[in-house]
């Protein structure tokens, strides 16, 4: 689908297509994607009420769900402006998906337009804005992967190399497997985990081998090099973790392993929570029943339907779930969730609170210490997770928000 594509002139503004990644784990590279187009004189409209292009739920067979994602992102971006997107995926889903979505019916004159307008950001960089670049860095190698969609849907890989070509320091090395899939492919990584497993594992030893090959040789090589990790103490382990996530915004409170429902209610009251999801089959669930009075506020909910069969509640009329944590980590302010069916994902990113309850003794130092002492080595979880504090996401004047994207509030409970 690399069919020849006619540029525009430059344009005096464009729409920014944040995508979900950049939402959630990289909000500084599309902020960077800003900054190069600004550079150029070009205004930035970012539409607050943007969200996902829908290609997660239409490669999932959800098709009704995807149309009506991809509905909503007509009226954010519908002015006659080009919308620049930095991911090889959203951007082919956009422009050549669209399409084939709403063929026949009222709107397809609507989103043949807008798919027209969608451009992947290097390839506007190179071609429409005709950028160039000065090397202000310092000397580096690097080994360039450019995405399956990005290379083969929307053609766009020697634009890629294009753009690091310009710096005069960065030399680009050529990897045996470069146009060979990461393994990824966004469901496929979940539907497929050992295949995407081997398939990954192929392109990073190709990548490592590059890079180990082209390293020069020093005389003291034979030398170990040291590297010290923290070894706080219980107490001052718990004071960084606590310090670190109170400064995004999240909430930490300590608790008697004995005691710990009575903080739960105090904390849900406090917020005037009218239900409050649990696992009754999860680690926490005995417990919780235990404490609660049929009485009390919040109202206990449990549902352990599929999620398909009543995520119309899930979404607009839970107010906050409570689950588990597998394990933290104090140097970086991390909780390690590892969803389960009693507890799935969707527990800790729908609700707009979410509480998260917390065994001292499973508080780490550092990453390193959660695989050693989890055992991960013996069997790498596949589901785990790391969150750093509730959802956040910056607009085009750096000003962030919760919530836009998950829970509006992390609230940690510890277990001492």
């Amino acid at each position: 689908m690399t069919e020849e594509k006619r540029y525009p002139e430059k344009p005096k503004r464009v729409y920014y297509f944040g995508t979900c990644l950049m939402d959630l784990l990289y909000p500084e590279a599309g902020l960077a994607g800003m900054q190069l187009i600004q550079r150029e004189g070009v205004a930035v409209v970012f539409p607050q009420d943007q969200t996902c292009c829908g290609q997660p739920a239409w490669n999932s067979g959800y098709r009704v769900e995807a149309i009506r994602v991809a509905q909503h992102q007509l009226d954010c971006f519908n002015e006659d402006y080009p919308i620049v997107v930095p991911s090889g995926s959203c951007a082919g889903m956009m422009r050549h998906h669209y399409p084939e979505m709403f063929k026949g019916s009222a709107d397809e004159g609507r989103v043949t337009a807008l798919a027209g307008r969608i451009f992947e950001l290097t390839e506007f960089l190179v071609h429409v804005l005709k950028i160039t670049l000065e090397d202000l860095g310092s000397p580096v190698k690097v080994a360039l992967h450019t995405s399956c969609d990005a290379r083969r849907e929307m053609g766009v890989a020697t634009e890629h190399e294009a753009l690091l070509k310009q710096l005069s320091n960065v030399e680009i090395l050529e990897q045996s497997r470069k146009e060979e899939c990461c393994g990824f492919g966004g469901t496929f990584a979940v539907k497929h985990p050992a295949i995407s497993a081997e398939m990954v594992s192929e392109k990073a030893n190709a990548i490592l081998q590059r890079l180990q090959n082209n390293q020069p040789s020093f005389d003291n090589s034979d030398k170990s090099v040291s590297v010290e990790a923290p070894e706080w103490p219980i107490k001052e382990r718990i004071e960084q973790f606590k310090s670190i996530l109170e400064s995004v915004r999240a909430e930490v409170h300590l608790a008697h392993p004995d005691h710990w429902t009575d903080t739960l209610k105090s904390l849900a009251k406090k917020k005037q929570l009218n239900n409050l999801l649990y696992a009754k089959k999860g680690p926490l669930g005995k417990t919780i029943e235990d404490s609660w009075d049929n009485t009390e506020q919040p109202v206990l909910v449990n549902d352990e339907r599929p999620i398909s069969e009543w995520k119309e509640s899930l979404f607009f009329h839970i107010d906050a779930a409570v689950t588990s944590s597998r394990a933290a980590i104090a140097e970086t302010g991390s909780l390690v969730v590892w969803p389960t069916e009693h507890e799935p994902r969707s527990w800790s990113l729908v609700p707009p609170v979410h509480f998260v309850v917390l065994d001292a003794d499973k508080l780490y130092n550092t990453f390193a210490e959660v695989v050693e002492h989890e055992q991960w080595q013996q069997g790498m979880p596949t589901n785990a997770l790391l969150i750093s504090g509730p959802s956040k996401s910056a607009d085009i004047e750096q000003t962030l928000a919760y919530g836009v994207h998950g829970t509006t509030d992390l609230i940690v409970i510890v277990l001492t």
